[in-house]
């Protein structure tokens, strides 16, 4: 997550928490092992108090449930005595953020503090614990201003993280052994963790009956190692509050009171092995969330204040896990059939089960005194809604999953249940076919009904108008249009009007260049080494991407002209631009290739141009400004027999998906004015992009994209009027973050529809 700043207004109360941890702090640093004050001798519980330095931990052991008994009785009450050694700390602890440290007579008596009636403090508390994050600790969501809570992992809003394992070594952290190198984030700290938790409020409806008839409700635990991961192994956590069972205890780890953690396949060999309990008697969740060293410090500190720490016993969270269980949401075996039978019943259940979930972030802010107005006070109203819609579309594809018909695993999914469930495959057995329409010079449009894949994880391709370059049996590769960067290429010196620079997709230009894919290689011939560990180029849209950023190409110096695989050679003719040029002008363009006037990209009237030639004739007077255009980055779709359902491509997006539609075919004679009228939109009213330019530029981008529209029939599930200003909300958003670079000032609201 990302943010600002939190600023919070109760002094005089926080303050005395504040001192309360402080010197608890100081305590544990100073006494250690011993009592404090006239209390009994306690066992301290692993603290990590962000921002110190003393870190003591315990470890886990995983063991198989089969054991000696004596063993199992010796450690089982050692185990017992500690845990209530640890729920008396804890109690002590909060009831001295309550009323203050206790003081001594001077016969060192404990003098009781004038609002207390005994000194034995009840089990049940809450309290915020400053920054104090231990195993147990609960983790709430403050909405900021940072758009990035809405675009990128919308279901950290509003959610309730517990945490369930700490690192030994908090600032160095552990080796992350769980999560594919290929899946985790780029950055500092890659592939080690210091902090692990799970999402306590995100409850689906997968249910997965096991061979003894106990069904399994599986919860949303987090995105690393989930069900919806393509790695191999799902990592499932149990919580539990069975502590008077000795078998299960030793498998079992705790976090706080009687509340425990082990795994799915020990909890369901302690109901095999016991018959007196069942599933009923956990929760199970799929995946976890971590952060790695140093990453939680950001996020809680005074400049981003994205979450609250919160102290809470275990009774205080199994009432809220209860709630939400029994909530007004019903699952069970036609959950599934609800899904793919009629999206609106499957929408309103997942809306349902996140209301849950929210429901449970409300009461536990209640319960340390602070309400909602306080919590959201540094959001917009109108952005506050746009965040919470946002993760309501996440919900539709995420908390309604259906009902696995056996051990939940992480095998592949059946492709027929793929194709009939998934958001827009309507006429699934008789689609169009596009095939002779997509070439080079094929305009292509998004279509007018966003669907919730493109709203969660491809907002730039909102309101998109793409240009194709090309069509092979591999792939197809294309050009954002319609997309300002905030940066400008001098094209003459000393010009008073630089041209934008245009962000025409993820795939770096000479990545694409490398690979020789101008068919024919009559355009870009740098020398390509065709070596399949590197020819990656088509691995995939997404994949690809992640396995650019995994592998640090450009640090291997792929483009480098010494590198040894030879892609850039300063000995070869060819165009190692990092941009791609495109320009209109027909006396220019009918020179032919030879002579410096492009490529034609089919019957568009646009032509492909090396970065010398469109200088040259820039320079020379001989082509205008307003006839040329200047990239960074292009799309690439992939094609290979399995992927989608009809090998990938563009073509999966338009007849498949339906979120891409054709504008004007590849070989089209007539409608040539489509192309004209998006380009003059998009040359004379696009600035290089600007905190004052960016809604002028959104609303040429919107307005060309809409000539030639042609309506797509939304489902019945949403409000055409509202998707489509939710879905423009999203695309602002996405521009603001990704090419303005500005996630914290920019305010996005979903605009409201009247009339």
């Amino acid at each position: 997550m990302t943010s600002s700043v939190f600023h919070r207004n109760k002094c005089s109360f926080l303050a005395s928490k504040s001192l309360a941890i402080a010197t608890l702090s100081f305590i544990l640093v100073a006494t250690k092992t011993t009592a404090v004050y006239a209390f009994a001798p306690c066992h301290f519980a692993p603290v990590f108090p962000i921002g110190h330095s003393t870190v003591t931990s315990t470890t886990t052991t995983t063991t198989t449930l089969q054991a000696d008994k004596n063993d199992v009785d010796d450690d089982y009450n050692n185990r017992r005595e500690r845990d209530n050694n640890d729920d008396d700390w804890r109690a002590f602890r909060a009831r001295l953020v309550r009323d203050g440290l206790p003081f001594l007579s001077k016969d060192n008596d404990l003098l009781k503090n004038s609002n207390n009636n005994t000194q034995k403090y009840h089990h049940r508390y809450a309290h915020e614990s400053a920054n104090l994050v231990e195993v147990g600790t609960i983790l709430l969501s403050v909405p900021t201003t940072d758009l990035c809570q809405a675009l990128e992992q919308q279901y950290w809003h509003r959610s309730v993280v517990l945490i369930t394992s700490i690192s030994k070594d908090r600032v160095n952290g552990d080796e992350e052994i769980s999560v594919p190198k290929d899946q985790l984030a780029q950055g500092k700290g890659r592939g080690r963790w210091s902090y692990k938790g799970i999402l306590l409020n995100r409850m689906t409806d997968l249910i997965s009956d096991d061979d003894n008839g106990n069904e399994w409700n599986v919860w949303h635990g987090g995105d690393l190692a989930s069900l919806d991961s393509t790695s191999d192994q799902t990592e499932f956590t149990c919580l539990h509050s069975l502590s008077d069972e000795p078998t299960l205890q030793k498998v079992s780890t705790k976090l706080v009171g009687k509340m425990h953690q082990t795994t799915l396949d020990h909890a369901r060999s302690f109901c095999d092995a016991t018959k007196r309990n069942n599933s009923s008697d956990f929760i199970t969740f799929e995946g976890f969330c971590s952060w790695r060293p140093g990453q939680l410090e950001i996020e809680m500190g005074k400049e981003r204040g994205e979450w609250v720490a919160i102290s809470v016993d275990e009774d205080s969270i199994q009432d809220e896990l209860r709630r939400v269980v029994k909530g007004p949401v019903s699952f069970g075996g036609n959950s599934s059939g609800i899904k793919k039978g009629n999206k609106l019943v499957a929408s309103a259940a997942a809306h349902g089960l996140l209301w849950q979930g929210t429901r449970m972030w409300h009461n536990l802010f209640n319960l340390v005194g602070r309400e909602e107005s306080e919590v959201i006070e540094r959001i917009p109203s109108g952005q506050l809604e746009f965040y919470d819609q946002m993760l309501n579309v996440w919900a539709e594809e995420n908390l309604t999953k259906g009902r696995d018909r056996g051990n939940v695993d992480n095998s592949n999914d059946n492709k027929e249940e793929e194709k009939e469930g998934s958001d827009d495959n309507s006429n699934f057995g008789n689609r169009d076919d596009s095939s002779n329409l997509i070439g080079p010079g094929t305009l292509v449009r998004a279509s007018s009904h966003v669907p919730n894949n493109a709203l969660l994880y491809d907002q730039e391709f909102i309101r998109s108008t793409i240009l194709i370059l090309e069509e092979t049996p591999e792939a197809t590769v294309g050009l954002l249009l319609n997309h300002p960067l905030a940066a400008e290429v001098e094209c003459v010196e000393g010009e008073v009007s630089p041209l934008p620079l245009r962000y025409g997709g993820p795939i770096d230009v000479r990545d694409w260049k490398a690979a020789g894919m101008i068919e024919g290689d009559d355009y870009f011939d740098g020398d390509y080494t065709n070596n399949s560990e590197e020819n990656d180029i088509y691995e995939g849209f997404v994949d690809y991407i992640n396995d650019l950023e995994s592998s640090n190409i450009h640090e291997d110096n792929i483009y480098d002209d010494d590198s040894e695989s030879g892609y850039y050679d300063e000995e070869e003719e060819g165009d190692d631009s990092p941009f791609i040029w495109l320009h209109r002008d027909t006396a220019l363009g009918s020179r032919g290739a030879d002579c410096g006037g492009g490529s034609s990209l089919g019957t568009s009237g646009v032509w492909l141009i090396q970065e010398e030639e469109v200088l040259d004739a820039l320079r020379s007077g001989t082509l205008r400004h307003e006839d040329t255009m200047v990239f960074s980055g292009v799309c690439i779709w992939e094609k290979a027999p399995d992927l989608g359902s009809i090998g990938g491509g563009l073509r999966e997006q338009i007849d498949v998906l339906r979120t891409l539609e054709v504008a004007r075919g590849c070989n089209q004679r007539k409608d040539r004015n489509i192309i004209e009228s998006v380009w003059n939109i998009l040359s004379r009213r696009q600035k290089v992009l600007t905190k004052d330019s960016l809604d002028s530029n959104i609303d040429a981008m919107i307005s060309a994209w809409a000539v030639g529209t042609s309506k797509v029939s939304a489902p019945i599930t949403v409000n055409s009027s509202s998707r489509e200003a939710l879905s423009d909300a999203a695309l602002r958003g996405w521009v603001a973050v990704n090419l303005l670079g500005d996630p914290l000032e920019t305010l996005v609201e979903v605009k409201k529809i009247t009339g």
